[in-house]
């Protein structure tokens, strides 16, 4: 991800936004033996406008870094990519758009199993999905050529 993409995301990382949706959170709460004690996944639309609110401000946040600072892009060592790897753990999670519990489960675990923390933490992640508008020829957008981009965001 590079500055401008980041920034286009922060722009309309909000629910008034016609390009973004929060579609799906993940919730677990885990306590200092790293134990997950609690775990939901939820449909974002469903969930009361206060603990909504609370949710997107949360997620929000984690965009407000800077790339190289509080915005941090981790290099994956080859095993990652391998079968049951980091990225195959994120892959299922994206794919199932955080409503597979098994898949919810194995990103979870696999979170817990890599944070350095001693007290009890609540770990948020949401399923996001972004549309880019293609240009027409006439250079107008056209809301029939679009994209849609797929991404998890953590907190």
């Amino acid at each position: 991800m590079n500055k401008k993409e980041l920034s286009e995301i922060r722009k309309n990382f909000s629910d008034t936004s016609d390009l973004f949706v929060l579609n799906q959170v993940a919730t677990a709460f885990v306590d200092s033996e790293k134990n997950i004690r609690c775990q939901t996944s939820r449909a974002y639309h469903n969930i009361a406008s206060e603990e909504s609110d609370c949710l997107m401000a949360t997620l929000k946040r984690v965009l407000a870094g800077t790339l190289g600072k509080g915005l941090l892009e981790y290099e994956f060592p080859k095993e990652a990519y391998e079968e049951g790897g980091s990225q195959a753990i994120l892959y299922e999670a994206l794919q199932s758009k955080l409503e597979d519990e098994t898949a919810v489960t194995t990103l979870m675990e696999q979170i817990v199993r890599n944070m350095d923390y001693i007290s009890t933490y609540a770990i948020l992640v949401g399923h996001c999905t972004y549309t880019v508008f293609q240009k027409s020829k006439s250079d107008e957008l056209d809301p029939y050529q679009s994209h849609d981009y797929r991404f998890l965001v953590a907190a």
